[in-house]
């Protein structure tokens, strides 16, 4: 062999386990980065409950205005239905978190109708709100379908 590639091999080929100075490095490296890496994967989780939960409610909120324009719907009708669609998607909300404006029996026809819902983040995550601690809203507007 050249002597170059000795020089090569006993500089860069050595095996650390034998330096007594680099002992404990990975496990010090490992507690280093382990916290980070933990909080970045419940971060992730977090922010996909917080796209679940926004969308469940925008579905929610269209299932209730499609119940109101209907004829013969009621505010109280409306509420039960978003309650329902929430409860089946997992999200239990209080029904005082959904709004129906204006009352679906005194609407004429082709009249808009807005059924809100807004949810303090806090009540439907998974984990302590350290990404999000605001409220969670989405509206849809329907026209009425009476015919008047």
């Amino acid at each position: 062999m050249a002597p170059a590639r000795k020089t090569f091999r006993k500089i860069f080929m050595r095996r650390r386990r034998s330096d007594p100075s680099r002992r404990g490095v990975a496990a010090v490296e490992f507690a280093m980065v382990v916290p980070i890496f933990v909080v970045f994967i419940f971060g992730m989780i977090e922010f996909g409950r917080i796209l679940m939960v926004q969308q469940t409610l925008i579905n929610g909120s269209r299932e209730g205005a499609r119940q109101a324009v209907l004829e013969g719907a009621t505010e109280d009708g409306v509420v039960e239905i978003v309650s329902e669609y929430l409860q089946a998607a997992s999200i239990n909300v209080p029904s005082d978190y959904v709004s129906v404006s204006p009352d679906p029996a005194d609407v004429r026809g082709n009249e808009k109708i807005t059924v809100s819902i807004s949810v303090p983040f806090a009540e439907v995550s998974w984990m302590p709100p350290f990404i999000y601690d605001g409220n969670l809203q989405a509206t849809t507007t329907m026209r009425s379908e009476k015919l008047d």
